[in-house]
């Protein structure tokens, strides 16, 4: 079994037990496949301009140990392994951001640094020292994907993060790191796509949805998509984003093997279960959704036949309602109203009516 599969398995193991849909969870598993993560490299001029002379991409652990000791986690991390030429590898670390977090600065620069001391330490143990055979540090690119409604506010150089009169005394001195900012409405704009692009602006556009009755279409299209243009080995993250809805509408008519059917087919790319996994789900928050009206139907009646009995019996019995003749009426059923609601007037006190059982 394959590193990617098992950390995909574990995503599944996270999705089982999640009550919330997971954006992020989505993003890591479209952004782990080779093919996606290369067409996300033709936003960047460098990488097209270099396109042809790219020999191999490879995806890295995206955990890290960091210089105080402490295991970290980047959202994605990428080997670009380049053919003869000035550059032979570049690392690029993926974050994603649905906020805009005034620190991010900060937290590139702490991934950066970390992952360029275990890249260093992982050369110490099969070479001689990394330093003293004159090697350069790795290049590595930190990338912030931003998929937020609004506008990201936040530095994009740590140098931004320090008292400016006193960091411009020092110039060149400080440290600067900066990462590059992608938005994804930008990315789902651009003219030059491709099929596989066209593929992501979908993924991205599903994702930007709130809510699950406006998802299970968009899930369709993107189905539909995969197999017209042959792209079924691309049909992972439609596995995740199944399984996660499938939690949140607690849904019994969705195969309760959903987890061990994704677990086989992670490699294979299949896409005959899906279909129907999709309609069972439609299936499944429809009914949701007929039940929660009959149950707001049900809840509007019987909170106006309590309304209803509390303005009869203040006007019968010239009383106003204890907090205990308030709560015994909110509580009561639709049929111990009815029976209030018809005797009160044969009581001689409003303490009489609500021993009627």
């Amino acid at each position: 079994m394959t590193e990617q599969k098992n950390n995909e398995i574990d995503l599944i193991e996270k999705y089982t037990i999640a009550e919330q849909f997971s954006n992020d969870i989505v993003r890591k598993v479209l952004f782990s496949h080779e093919d996606i993560f290369k067409s996300f490299l033709g936003n960047f001029d460098y990488f097209v301009k270099h396109f042809d002379e790219i020999e191999s991409v490879e995806q890295e652990k995206d955990s890290f140990i960091n210089i105080t000791g402490s295991k970290r986690d980047s959202d994605c991390i990428w080997k670009v392994k380049f053919k003869n030429g000035k550059i032979s590898f570049v690392w690029i670390i993926i974050e994603f951001q649905t906020k805009s977090q005034s620190h991010m600065a900060y937290r590139i620069a702490e991934y950066t640094f970390s992952l360029m001391q275990q890249l260093v330490k992982k050369y110490d143990k099969t070479d001689e020292n990394f330093f003293k055979k004159g090697n350069k540090l790795p290049l590595i690119f930190p990338i912030v994907l931003f998929s937020g409604d609004g506008e990201w506010n936040a530095p994009l150089n740590i140098k931004d993060l320090y008292d400016s009169e006193v960091a411009n005394n020092f110039n060149n001195h400080i440290f600067s790191l900066e990462y590059a900012l992608i938005k994804e409405q930008e990315i789902c704009q651009n003219p030059n796509k491709n099929d596989i692009s066209e593929l992501i602006n979908k993924f991205f556009k599903l994702l930007s949805l709130r809510n699950i009755e406006n998802m299970i279409p968009e899930l369709e299209q993107i189905h539909s998509y995969l197999i017209d243009k042959k792209l079924e080995f691309l049909i992972r993250p439609v596995y995740f984003i199944l399984l996660s809805l499938t939690r949140q509408t607690k849904s019994t008519n969705v195969s309760s093997n959903l987890k061990d059917y994704i677990i086989q087919n992670l490699d294979t790319g299949d896409t005959k279960m899906v279909q129907s996994q999709i309609q069972a789900l439609r299936d499944s928050y429809d009914n949701v959704i007929n039940n929660s009206i009959l149950m707001g139907e049900q809840r509007g009646r019987q909170e106006g036949e309590q309304l209803l009995l509390s303005k009869l019996l203040t006007s019968f019995f010239k009383v106003d309602l204890t907090e205990t003749q308030k709560d015994l009426i909110a509580n009561a059923n639709s049929q111990l109203l009815e029976k209030w609601g018809t005797n009160f007037m044969h009581c001689q006190s409003i303490q009489d009516v609500f021993k009627i059982k």
